[in-house]
């Protein structure tokens, strides 16, 4: 689902440059300036992508539709890319763009305990508490540049390698075996009550 978002933007974004430019390939060879291009990103910006709040009636429906999607895919790629570069600060500004976006898919639960957890994060919980999420939050097993992903990602692929790649095949893949080679379930869930 990621990929596919990244394409159908980055497919949108092109055509509206095509469109604009009159012909993107031309227009290259033409050789723009960097102020030109930036004009012209400002301009596409502007008329293309929609603003939180903003509303006109008189905008034609596809043309608006078409604007808020470009406005949640390039919200969706900011926050991806801030993953991947580990800027967790940016992460929690993206989160707190997309919370009007989950309300309005009716994700009240959700919309709810995210709020409540940013400003927590923010503004109560301890100083050392706070440094401890942020610092966690993201994690680079590569150990190479654009290698952050979510803590949750790592836990799936280690899940998926339990269950999955060293689960067992036939009669060997049962709930027993998995139970058995990850003996550290019990004590992680112990360690959890425990600090509940």
């Amino acid at each position: 689902m990621h990929d596919i978002i990244h394409h159908i933007m980055q497919a949108l974004i092109l055509d509206l440059w095509e469109k604009k430019t009159g012909g993107l390939e031309n227009w290259i060879k033409s050789g723009p300036s960097f102020r030109t291009i930036m004009e012209l990103a400002t301009g596409i910006e502007a008329q293309h992508v929609a603003k939180f709040g903003q509303l006109d009636s008189n905008m034609d429906s596809v043309l608006y539709n078409q604007s808020m999607m470009c406005r949640d895919f390039l919200l969706y790629a900011e926050k991806a890319h801030s993953m991947k570069i580990g800027d967790i600060g940016h992460v929690i500004d993206c989160l707190y763009a997309f919370i009007p976006i989950w309300k309005g898919t009716s994700k009240h639960n959700y919309v709810n305990m995210m709020h409540k957890f940013l400003i927590n994060l923010e503004h109560h919980w301890p100083a050392l508490l706070c440094t401890a999420i942020k610092t966690n939050w993201l994690c680079n097993p590569t150990g190479k540049e654009f290698g952050w992903r979510g803590v949750d990602w790592l836990i799936e692929l280690n899940n998926f390698y339990t269950k999955v790649i060293f689960g067992g095949h036939g009669s060997n893949c049962a709930v027993k075996l998995i139970l058995q080679t990850s003996n550290l379930i019990e004590v992680l869930q112990q360690c959890h009550a425990n600090f509940d």
